[in-house]
This record gives C-alpha cells, sequence and structure tokens, in this order.
C-alpha cells in the first residue's frame, strides 16, 4: 500500500465516522423535542392548576419515559443504521443517576423543599448535564443549558408571580428549539 492509498483510506475512514456521529447527534433531537413539549405542558399547568400539576406532572414524567425508551430502541436499536448496544439500559442509567443526584442535592440543601425550589434544582440539575453533554457532542447543548440556567435566575428574581410559566416558555421552548434545530441543520458533504 503505497501513501496516497493509506491517505485515502484514511479519509474514508473519518468520513463515516463523523457521518455516524452525525446522524447519531441529529436524531437526539427528537428527545429534545419530546421533553420540551412535556416541559411546556407541565410547567403551565403549575402555573394555572397547581393543585392538579402533581398528577399531570406524574403522568407527563410516565409518558416521556416510555416514550424516551420506545424512540431509543427506533432510533439506535437493533434495526437501526446506527446501533448503541445497550441503549436502553444506558437511558435508563442516566435518567436514575440524576434523579438520584438531584434527590441528594435537595435533601442535603434544603430538607423537605417546596415545589418552587424542587423545580429550581431539577431545572439547574438538567441545565448543567445540557452543558456538559454539549462539550462533547453538540455545542447547541452547551448554548442550551446556559440559556435555561438564565432562564431559572430570570423567573425566580424578576417574574416570581410567573415563576411556571416564565420557565414552561423559556426552558421548554429552549429544548424544543434546539431539538428542532438539530433535526433540521443541514448535513455537511464536504466532510
Amino acid at each position: 500500500m503505497d501513501r496516497r492509498s493509506a491517505a485515502d483510506d484514511l479519509k474514508a475512514i473519518k468520513r463515516t465516522i463523523y457521518r455516524a456521529g452525525e446522524a447519531m447527534t441529529r436524531r437526539s433531537g427528537w428527545f429534545l423535542v419530546l421533553w420540551g413539549t412535556i416541559w411546556l405542558a407541565g410547567f403551565t399547568t403549575a402555573q394555572f392548576a397547581c393543585a392538579a400539576s402533581q398528577y399531570v406532572w406524574i403522568g407527563l414524567n410516565s409518558l416521556g419515559f416510555v416514550m424516551s425508551v420506545v424512540l431509543a430502541s427506533v432510533l439506535y436499536g437493533k434495526r437501526s443504521e446506527n446501533r448503541v448496544p445497550g441503549v436502553n439500559v444506558r437511558i435508563w442509567g442516566a435518567i436514575g443517576g440524576v434523579t438520584v443526584f438531584a434527590v441528594l442535592l435537595i435533601a442535603l440543601l434544603f430538607g423537605t423543599p417546596g415545589p418552587r425550589e424542587l423545580t429550581i434544582v431539577i431545572m439547574l440539575t438538567a441545565a448543567l448535564c445540557y452543558f456538559l453533554v454539549g462539550i462533547f457532542t453538540n455545542p447547541r447543548l452547551c448554548i442550551m443549558g446556559g440559556l435555561m440556567a438564565a432562564a431559572l435566575t430570570v423567573a425566580d428574581l424578576v417574574f416570581p408571580g410567573y415563576f411556571y410559566l416564565v420557565v414552561a416558555i423559556s426552558c421548554g421552548g429552549l429544548l424544543i428549539l434546539t431539538g428542532v434545530t438539530t433535526l433540521t441543520r443541514p448535513v455537511r458533504r464536504d466532510v
């Protein structure tokens, strides 16, 4: 094998790796749209129907978890061209890890928190997770995580009477917007 053949083979390998990563990143947009819609509905309910919101959240989160597993199976499962072994175990592990971390953080900082404090800690934890994942995958997630943290701060300090509505529109909307832009961004052909 000469240098030119080796260089061409390396370019082909690089192109294949890039395209696989690009397809996986693009497909993650569906999860962002799903959870953005759930946050929009849940926090809007919390603003206008506070007494019923805990039951609405149970239903929405249950639906979100089931839909996430179904989406992961379809997008990254055995029949997918972008198969990721054990993807459902990873999703449940990530959800469980973030939940345990948030619950421990809340218990250590607040004891028994109220709904508002619980929302702030969970949302800041989610924002941090998006930011950290974005460092390694999709820079849009870094921006979204930072904007979510800023929106929570503004909602809490500037609009306390409309806290949940501001969170619904800003954070839920950010998830949906980031998901749509991830799904619709143009594919680079030069790689």
